[in-house]
């Protein structure tokens, strides 16, 4: 669905999905683990990332839910993660792959999606801008 100068904000560790779907960030940070980090520096980066999003939403959202992605300090500032609800606010929920530890990844589209209830302890959320 992503068309030429589209943009995507991946919310979560996962910057590769810049380099495999050819999209570019909405923002200069593009690891958000480094957001979260617990250092001095995180509530100005977090600040300067939701204000370069909420100036120019971009056309899609890649939200990971796993541990390993976010990689949070305990003294970290939280504002980021809370946020993420936003995103409800100007997106439609398109896919949902549900990541399980015993059994493969079950992925969801378009309109099952929407009312898709998650079984498995781990997702990945895509949103696309609404219009």
């Amino acid at each position: 669905k992503a068309q030429p100068g589209d943009r995507l904000l991946v919310y979560g560790g996962e910057m590769q999905l810049y380099f495999y779907t050819h999209l570019k960030a909405p923002t200069r940070h593009l690891y958000l683990p480094y957001l979260v980090d617990g250092s001095p520096e995180q509530t100005a980066r977090q600040q300067e990332f939701m204000a370069d999003i909420e100036r120019d939403w971009p056309a899609f959202v890649v939200a990971v839910y796993h541990p390993l992605s976010w990689v949070i300090k305990k003294d970290a500032d939280r504002t980021i993660l809370h946020w993420y609800d936003n995103i409800r606010e100007h997106y439609r929920l398109t896919g949902v792959a549900d990541i399980f530890d015993d059994r493969p990844t079950e992925y969801i589209w378009d309109d099952a999606a929407t009312n898709y209830t998650t079984k498995g302890p781990y997702q990945v959320y895509v949103w696309e801008l609404r219009e």
